[in-house]
């Protein structure tokens, strides 16, 4: 039985409504993350802003985020601006913590500093090339 099983799974059709919603959802996403990193430096960005933009309200935003991404929206933002901040570490773009925080829309170096090393393993001073 157990082989029928397995040769009726690897057999069986795709799902073509899961697999449009799943590129559907894919390029939702990027638009939602082209959004966020064109106002990536702006502290004050909300989740409401963007969803905002992107003609839902907040709620809606959250939980189609949530579907999409098993993450919530600020989750989901501080990752990406952490990436941004990594990046630009590694392309030597930045000369001082503050002015990266400030880059990718952190006020406060010290939270910046914090969630950098709990993500990465290491603190972002570590990348700088002091003269």
């Amino acid at each position: 039985m157990s082989n029928t099983t397995l040769s009726l799974r690897s057999t069986a059709k795709r799902d073509p409504k899961k697999e449009k919603s799943s590129t559907e959802d894919e390029l939702w996403l990027k638009r939602v993350k082209l959004k966020v990193e064109k106002q990536l430096s702006a502290p004050s960005l909300t989740v409401d802003e963007i969803a905002t933009q992107m003609h839902m309200s907040e709620r809606q935003f959250y939980r189609k985020i949530k579907k999409v991404t098993r993450r919530t929206p600020n989750q989901l933002m501080q990752c990406w601006r952490l990436e941004r901040a990594k990046a630009l570490l590694d392309a030597g773009k930045v000369k001082s913590i503050s002015h990266l925080a400030k880059l990718v829309g952190y006020a406060k170096t010290n939270y910046f500093s914090k969630i950098f090393e709990a993500r990465y393993g290491f603190r972002p001073s570590e990348s700088i090339d002091v003269f």
